[in-house]
Order: structure tokens, then C-alpha cells, then sequence
């Protein structure tokens, strides 16, 4: 139908039914020939629409998916003039997608779409731009995910109370800050995502990370509901936590290696322990301190004998 409404004359409408793809792979490579007709911009838009809605680790909602669009490798600030409006999103990578039954989110059109676009041949010169593969679409995703979280949107530390605004005024975020260590692993070697990573972990502890510090944590429900979102405690985190203890319960062995050479106490205590702690119980260790803090007033002094995990 898309097809056909964009032909100009009845003639043409009735030569094109006389030629309807004869199976679905055959549609599917029929829109993905009428986007090559486009221009660039509008290609990259389908071809980076289709890896969100494809292999994005959770759906996104439409505005979420908006933002995500208008990053770009390099950016400093959201440019809110390049978030793509959602009728071109749906226009331009016309049946291959379609709006969910709720309408919050964009989806698949159907299952097979999927199957169609792993499935592109990479020796069709054409067509292989769409083709979607897990390991280099999850490097895309990284690099957007951090590159967001690196804006100089969010270099303006707060106070606890202005984190859920944050959340609420810029939809992709919480995906962002949730899912950027899930994109990236199997991708700590690539110099680019790399770059961008260490650009967020600094060892002096910009306020871009604790922005996402801060979000991490409120993110997780376990934690929001317990003693580190009282506000004279999260301070007293922020001040103790550094990249290096992130860096070790994210288990990235190139940025631990990095952080240490720029010289980063490596046995520096916080309230989740030393990075040492970090390492060994990856994001546990924020349970573990919940649980100990039941026994013990976790904020009280972190070189006291019963600081949650000095005992290990």
C-alpha cells in the first residue's frame, strides 16, 4: 500500500499490482530498494531505526528511540532539532515497522522482518547496509548509549531530589544508563568506544559520571528503596566512590588498567568496599553492602572495622 500510494498515476498503480512481490522476503527487499532511492540522511535514518528496533535490549518507547536517532559519534550537546519526528520514522522504513497495540513503543512489523535483515547477503552491495548482525549492531548502540551519557546536557551535578527530573525530561537516559555496559562487552578493545568510555570515567570524577552514577543507582529498584538515596548518605557515596570502584564491579579489565596508570588509589575504601571488593563481586556488591548495613551503620566511617565488606 505504502508503494503504491507514492506512484503518481493510475497507470502506474495498475502496472505495480501486476507485479506484487510473490512472499515477504521479496516485499521487504521491494522498501529497502525504494529507501536506496532517498537520500542519504534518510538511509541512515532507516538503517539505524531498524538496529534499535531490532536488537535494542529492551523496547523503547517512542520518544526514547526519538533521541537515540539524533546522536551522533562526536556530538556534545542533543541537538533537539535532529530528533526525527515520528511519522518519518514510520513513513521512511514504511511495513517493515509498525507502532505497538499500546502505541508507546515501535516494534517489528513481524517476526520474519528480522529474519529478513540477518539474513542480507553481505556480497549485495546494495542492500547489505541494512543488514543487522548482533556483535557490530551492539558496538553502534554502545558508542550512541555513551556518547549520550557524555553530553554536555548532563555536566551539571545536582542534588539527589533533580535525578528523577532528569529521567523524566530526557526519555532515552534511563535506557542509556542501564544498558551501555550490556552493548559494550565483547567491545573493550575498540579504540573508539574506548575513547568514549574513559571520556565519561575520568579519574577525577566529572560530573558527567556522577550524573550517571546517580541514575544507575536510582534505576535499581533495591537500591532506591534503600539507606543510599537519604540524601546525607548519597553524598557521602559520591565523595567515596570513584571510576576505579565502578570500573571494577563493571569488570572492565582495560579501563581498571587505564585508571591505575593514570594513578587511581587502587585500595581506596568507599562504602562498597575497596575496588578490590568491587572486582570480586561485580554489582553485587551493592547488595552486599545493603544486606551488612542491617548489622551495621554503613555511613558511619568507612575505615572502621564494621564497614560492609572489610571483612572478606
Amino acid at each position: 500500500m505504502d508503494y503504491l500510494c507514492d506512484l503518481a498515476t493510475d497507470s502506474e498503480r495498475e502496472a505495480a499490482l501486476n507485479d506484487l512481490p510473490p512472499d515477504l522476503y521479496s516485499s521487504y527487499e521491494r522498501i529497502l530498494d525504494r529507501v536506496n532511492q532517498k537520500g542519504p540522511s534518510i538511509q541512515r535514518l532507516v538503517q539505524r531505526t531498524l538496529k534499535w528496533v531490532i536488537l535494542s535490549r529492551e523496547r523503547l518507547s517512542v520518544p526514547a528511540l526519538r533521541e537515540a536517532l539524533a546522536v551522533e559519534q562526536g556530538d556534545t550537546i542533543l541537538e533537539k532539532g535532529r530528533l526525527p519526528g515520528e511519522s518519518a520514522i514510520l513513513r521512511h522504513c514504511s511495513s517493515l515497522i509498525r507502532k505497538s497495540a499500546n502505541g508507546l513503543y515501535i516494534e517489528p512489523a513481524h517476526f520474519t522482518v528480522k529474519e529478513y535483515l540477518e539474513r542480507i547477503p553481505l556480497g549485495n552491495k546494495e542492500l547489505s547496509r541494512y543488514r543487522i548482525e548482533r556483535t557490530d549492531t551492539n558496538l553502534y548502540l554502545a558508542v550512541v548509549c555513551v556518547t549520550y551519557l557524555s553530553l554536555d546536557d548532563f555536566g551539571h551535578f545536582e542534588t539527589l531530589l533533580y535525578v528523577q527530573h532528569r529521567l523524566d525530561n530526557h526519555p532515552f537516559r534511563r535506557h542509556a544508563v542501564e544498558s551501555w555496559m550490556y552493548y559494550a562487552r565483547g567491545h573493550f578493545g575498540n579504540v573508539d568506544l574506548m575513547q568514549l568510555i574513559r571520556k565519561l570515567m575520568k579519574p577525577e570524577k566529572s560530573n558527567k559520571f556522577l550524573t550517571w552514577l546517580h541514575d544507575y543507582i536510582w534505576t535499581e529498584p533495591y537500591l532506591r528503596s534503600s539507606e543510599f538515596v537519604l540524601e546525607d548518605n548519597w553524598m557521602q557515596f559520591t565523595e567515596s566512590v570513584t571510576p576505579l570502584h565502578c570500573a571494577a564491579f563493571l569488570r572492565i579489565p582495560s579501563l581498571i588498567e587505564w585508571l591505575v596508570s593514570e594513578g587511581v588509589a587502587t585500595n581506596g575504601m568507599s562504602v562498597v568496599g575497596s575496588p578490590l571488593h568491587c572486582a570480586i563481586l561485580g554489582i553485587d556488591v551493592f547488595t552486599s553492602a545493603m544486606d551488612e548495613a542491617s548489622n551495621n551503620d554503613l555511613f558511619d566511617s568507612l575505615d572502621a572495622p564494621g564497614t560492609p565488606l572489610t571483612r572478606l
